[in-house]
């Protein structure tokens, strides 16, 4: 292959459209990311009223801290489009 058939296809290459996900398929993502962070902390009002007296509660509530922060992050955008 010669440099000028490669540069050619590096160029081919470059015009095509970066590929992103339909927005049928995204939009349901973010809806849902975005109303499971207004529910999550409900359910950290449990633990936190009775106590993060062993480690098992305290870790079920850092896993769902981490879930809410991420489900935050992915919901940010759901009403602005």
């Amino acid at each position: 292959m010669s440099n000028s058939s490669r540069t050619n296809g590096l160029a081919l290459l470059e015009r095509l459209p970066t590929p992103r996900s339909p927005p049928s398929v995204s939009r349901p993502i973010v809806g849902l990311a975005f109303w499971a962070a207004i529910a999550l902390p409900f359910l950290h009002m449990p633990l936190l009223v009775t106590g993060l007296e062993t480690t098992r509660m305290t870790a079920a509530f850092l896993v769902l801290v981490a879930v809410n922060v991420i489900a935050l992050v992915i919901g940010h955008g759901y009403g602005s489009g």
